[in-house]
């Protein structure tokens, strides 16, 4: 399941709460916020396309195998481009996969990121 969070980033004058999506315990994101502070533990392109690094959502993730059933019985598949190789293509289809997500789940975010105060 799911769960969001907001954790405070940045120092007390100039820090912000700032959303944060995960599938662990509380417990757990304390450790990882904790974790992130010391230094070596992520590398500059860590966080690049991270749930909410840049106002949107984390793009679907596939593994192994590229087809299988689904809980509901409807067989699904790794999308093509993923097993292409193509790296600009993939990178576009993550692009495009992370505004889609934000869109449909977090209009708020959506409407922040281009400037309006709609939810669409």
């Amino acid at each position: 399941m799911k769960v969001q969070f907001k954790v405070w980033r940045g120092d007390a004058k100039t820090g912000v709460f700032r959303d944060y999506a995960t599938e662990c315990t509380e417990g757990m994101v304390v450790l990882d916020a904790v974790a992130r502070l010391v230094p070596g533990v992520l590398d500059d392109q860590s966080t690049v396309e991270e749930s909410h690094s840049d106002s949107l959502l984390e793009y679907p993730h596939y593994t192994r195998p590229a087809a299988w059933t689904g809980p509901d019985g409807v067989e699904r598949c790794v999308p093509d481009v993923l097993l292409s190789g193509h790296h600009a293509r993939i990178a576009a289809w993550r692009r495009a996969m992370r505004e889609e997500v934000t869109r449909q789940r977090r209009p708020d975010l959506w409407a922040r990121r281009c400037g309006t105060t709609d939810r669409g």
